[in-house]
């Protein structure tokens, strides 16, 4: 099943199995614990066509993470306003994942998982962390992609059929505490 059929799955999953719940937008949910889906990037990437996607800002707010930074000044600069409503007067948003990507108590996690996966593709520790339980409430919205782990598959330990023409294949999982789903 492809990732956007399984996409409207859980939507129609949430719609007949979620449990209404307060939180602390005022709006409510409708809430199901522990969806997943898994997809492969191999000839196309997944991009959901049944929902209006702002894939340039998705692209710019990356890339802002990226350069591990609370000066949201470069999104207001590419007209990307999704993070405006968190921005302080001075537009900075502090403790978002850029920051814990790539300065979490001075671990550039980014730069070492580019090493690690170069150097060690088969350790188990090619983890990215943004969740930082002592800025839970001071961070500018806490984390929902809390953590993502590459699990590397050098080109030698997979099967003649599977090798690709660069050095091998790289899985990904992500965990999310929250997503809007709709």
């Amino acid at each position: 099943m492809n990732a956007e059929s399984q996409y409207l799955e859980i939507l129609r999953d949430i719609l007949e199995n979620g449990v209404k719940k307060d939180d602390r937008t005022g709006v409510g949910t409708l809430s199901l614990y522990g969806k997943s889906i898994r997809h492969s990037y191999e000839g196309a990437f997944p991009l959901l066509t049944t929902k209006k996607m702002f894939t340039r800002g998705i692209i710019e707010e990356l890339l802002w993470f990226l350069k591990g930074t609370e000066d949201a000044s470069y999104l207001v600069e590419k007209n990307v306003h999704i993070w405006d409503q968190w921005m302080t007067d001075d537009k900075k948003l502090p403790h978002t994942y850029g920051v814990k990507w790539r300065n979490f108590d001075g671990v550039d996690q980014i730069a070492r998982l580019i090493d690690e996966v170069k150097t060690n593709p088969l350790s188990r520790r090619h983890v990215v962390s943004a969740w930082d339980p002592s800025h839970v409430n001071d961070a500018a919205l806490t984390w929902c992609h809390v953590m993502f782990q590459l699990f590397a598959i050098p080109n030698e330990y997979l099967p003649e059929e599977k090798r690709t023409d660069t050095k091998g294949r790289i899985g990904m999982t992500v965990y999310q505490r929250s997503a809007d789903f709709f």
